[in-house]
């Protein structure tokens, strides 16, 4: 699971509704049609092809618009036989036609919005022309196909919105992750100075009082320290976490440093 919430896109959430579509499915032709019906062949074999679906994201959990197009093709496939089998038993999975183009639309713009429309008009064409269900309803067939081509169309504003959107809010974060990287190693290397001189100092002759202050000094300057090496980890880029981090510990050791603090005496 951890390896599909680090993909670039939703493509797995869709291939996990899938299953939860197919399922649904199968128990409602179950309890309608039984399994004397052809029909419930259907959503295991579509339940199993998203199952397949998803090995490949995780073999290769890469955004690829063959795979996105693939899906398409499967969920529409289903679709039809599904409907065509079932006539009007299953008329009632329309819907399934507008959450596949939206899906599609919504998460991957509005070139998928209009592959996935096209899919869905040949899917539902060929269900109307096959089925005599549909095809002795030719009014409300009419009207499903003016869905299938308007709601699409009335979204693609909104999904330019929404796009535009999440590009402006994905470069700002880029931007600030970028700048707090910066400024944070800027601030690790003088701050572990100062907590390496106060380490040194704490090994020279110091009165109690003395004592007391070079330990406040140390101690808050390391905590300080550990809360700054962790602005990297949650705001910077994968990569540039993986730069090294200032370590403390090593200026107790008495090493020089970059802005040299000096060896305790021996």
């Amino acid at each position: 699971m951890r390896r599909l919430r680090s993909r670039p896109d939703t493509e797995h959430e869709m291939r996990f509704n899938g299953v939860i579509f197919g399922s649904a499915i199968l128990a409602y032709l179950l309890e309608t049609v039984g399994s004397e019906s052809s029909a419930i062949i259907v959503p295991p074999l579509y339940i199993a092809y998203n199952f397949a679906v998803l090995g490949h994201l995780l073999w290769h959990p890469g955004a690829s618009r063959p795979r996105r197009t693939l899906s398409i093709l499967g969920d529409f496939t289903a679709l039809f036989w599904v409907m065509h089998i079932g006539g009007e038993t299953t008329a009632v999975l329309f819907p399934i036609y507008l959450w596949v183009i939206l899906g599609n639309g919504f998460r991957f713009g509005p070139p998928f919005l209009a592959l996935a429309t096209a899919g869905g008009v040949a899917s539902f064409a060929a269900v109307v022309t096959t089925t005599s269900f549909w095809g002795s309803h030719p009014a409300l067939s009419a009207g499903l196909f003016g869905g299938i081509v308007l709601v699409p169309f009335a979204a693609v504003p909104l999904i330019r919105q929404l796009s535009k959107a999440k590009q402006q809010a994905e470069a700002a974060t880029r931007e600030t992750s970028f700048i707090l990287a910066g400024v944070s190693h800027e601030l690790q290397t003088p701050l572990a100075a100062i907590v390496g001189t106060g380490a040194v100092l704490q090994d020279t002759k110091l009165d109690p009082a003395q004592r007391e202050i070079t330990r406040r000094v140390v101690s808050a300057g390391q905590r300080l320290l550990e809360l700054i090496n962790d602005i990297p980890d949650n705001a910077r880029p994968a990569e540039a976490a993986a730069q090294p981090r200032a370590n403390p510990t090593e200026h107790r050791a008495g090493g020089d440093d970059p802005a040299g603090t000096p060896r305790s005496p021996p």
